[in-house]
């Protein structure tokens, strides 16, 4: 004789359901509404009085309106199950007429005398909305990326004409030294054609004794006669001050620079001594250079910097508040799984409840994984991940990541681990772990159920050799040469759940690690990635 279910266990799961975020609704062979939820109801915009008796039909917009009668009669005389215990992406029209996503989960019920049909309903209007928004501002956060790396490239040519300039004035500068010992109608000649400035030469009061040059008129008003004349006596009394005491080193035989603004110019000073026979000073030359094209693209390299610095700084804050609004409903979602289940009890569970349990787990963790690509990415990408090495048993390690691979495994799948080689190894142990969880995840992802899959360890040369090999879909030859690339992702796998991050943070794990990665990949044949790196950590001095 069957016992009848305690009534405060009734209770208990009749309040689990009313209180539940997740919507559910019931319905019987005909389709018509027998329990409705708060969760589900409030969902569609109805009292649950107003749905119950109606066709499950009236919560569906067109085409699924029309079919959905045909549905359940497909199914009661062919038994063929095509959504019944599927979780599937569907549309749900509001009592408002508003159209909007959702999670579907059906399943069967089995009564005494008859049957019926339970639909656990996710809306998932929040997260379409922050998918769009989310790669709404990555691609306007790459647009300006681009334009910010356009800019900074156009500034750098810039600074390299401007340096080639003044490297050119440079070898004329030095050229002119030379003159002035041989011929001053030699330099007079060179520095009347000096493209950027004014060559000078001062006796010991600084009056001039030679002086030419395209950017004379900026030291000099009106075209007085200069030789015999200071060169001060135009200049405001701090800066005339100022030249003679940045001079007068050139008049002790050293070499002098300084730069000084003079109306509304930059320019770079060289005093250079011209020593007589004795090796006496009496005469010094100064060389001025106009470098006010070479500070103005310093300041928009500068500027260029900044910009893509907060461009950076923007792009951060945005995973890491994008990562943390996420974080918060996944975590609920699955505490609230893992209490629905601990509220069902010890008893034997309905295998597809189980199931339910264990895929919306799965998605959670998929979920999880996503955002802690993007959180690595950023951190890759800022220089803010560290290598952190640590001597370990990398046998032991590896047998259990291979055991973690089984579990989550397709069926019939088999993952193997082929090592030689000592067992004590010294890494960052964190990063060859996501390295390595990374490449036998893609394994199993992209092979067939009852596919071989290998892991391949071993020492040689002072290196550390690894070779994961599948059976899977394998990589186009045409798209081979963009796999490590930010979010691409090849055309035979764009049916398989991804982001496109993975091997590009693997590459970048590797080059901090001072290793390397390759492949080998033939269609349909399997894909076998090989990865190098030291035995034991390089020096980064």
């Amino acid at each position: 004789m069957k016992s009848n279910p305690h009534p405060d266990s009734a209770s208990r799961l009749k309040a689990i359901i009313d209180t539940t975020i997740d919507g559910i609704i019931t319905i019987d062979t005909r389709g018509m509404i027998e329990d409705v939820n708060p969760a589900a109801a409030t969902l569609f915009g109805f009292e649950p009085a107003e749905l119950a008796g109606k066709n499950i039909s009236v919560l569906m917009p067109e085409p699924d309106h029309s079919r959905h009668d045909s549905y359940i009669s497909n199914y009661l005389n062919t038994g063929e199950k095509k959504i019944i215990g599927i979780g599937r992406e569907v549309r749900g029209k509001k009592k408002d007429g508003t159209i909007f996503p959702f999670r579907l989960a059906i399943s069967e019920v089995a009564l005494e005398d008859r049957k019926i049909f339970t639909g656990i309903i996710h809306d998932l209007t929040r997260e379409k909305e922050a998918e769009n928004q989310l790669r709404e501002y990555s691609g306007k956060l790459e647009m300006r990326v681009r334009e910010r790396t356009w800019e900074l490239a156009q500034a750098i040519k810039k600074m390299e004409n401007v340096n080639r300039d003044l490297e050119r004035q440079i070898l004329e500068k030095q050229l002119v030294e030379s003159a002035l010992r041989e011929s001053e109608n030699l330099y007079s000649e060179i520095a009347r054609n000096f493209p950027n400035g004014i060559i000078c030469v001062f006796d010991r009061d600084l009056r001039y004794v030679f002086a030419d040059g395209k950017e004379l008129h900026v030291f000099r008003h009106g075209n007085e006669e200069l030789i015999g004349t200071r060169m001060l006596e135009d200049f405001p009394l701090e800066i005339a001050d100022y030249f003679a005491n940045q001079l007068q080193p050139s008049f002790e035989g050293k070499f002098t620079e300084f730069e000084i603004s003079i109306r509304g110019q930059q320019y770079i000073i060289n005093g250079v001594p011209l020593p007589d026979e004795d090796g006496k000073v009496y005469q010094i030359l100064m060389v001025a250079n106009n470098i006010t094209k070479l500070k103005e693209a310093e300041e928009e390299i500068r500027r260029a910097w900044i910009k893509e610095k907060q461009l950076n700084e923007l792009k951060s804050r945005f995973i890491s508040i994008a990562s943390h609004e996420f974080r918060t409903p996944l975590s609920t979602i699955l505490s609230s799984v893992s209490l629905v289940n601990r509220y069902l009890g010890p008893q034997p569970k309905d295998e597809r409840v189980d199931k339910h349990i264990n895929r919306i787990k799965s998605n959670v963790g998929n979920l999880t994984g996503i955002l802690d690509d993007f959180l690595s990415l950023t951190k890759l990408e800022e220089g803010r991940e560290e290598i952190n090495a640590k001597e370990f048993n990398l046998l032991h390690f590896v047998s259990e990541l291979v055991d973690e691979m089984q579990v989550v495994a397709k069926h019939g799948q088999m993952v193997q681990l082929n090592y030689l080689g000592e067992e004590s190894f010294c890494q960052d142990q964190r990063m060859l772990r996501n390295i390595l969880n990374n490449l036998l995840s893609n394994a199993i992802k992209y092979s067939p159920e009852n596919a071989f899959i290998s892991l391949d360890i071993r020492q040689q040369q002072g290196q550390l050799l690894i070779s994961v090999k599948d059976e899977g879909i394998g990589i186009p030859e045409e798209e081979q040469n963009h796999m490590f690339e930010r979010f691409f992702r090849a055309n035979n796998a764009a049916n398989i759940q991804g982001t496109g991050l993975g091997l590009n943070i693997v590459q970048k794990y590797l080059t901090l690690m001072q290793g390397e990665i390759w492949f080998e990949s033939q269609v349909n044949k399997g894909t076998t990635f090989y990865v190098k790196m030291p035995l034991a950590p390089l020096s980064h001095s």
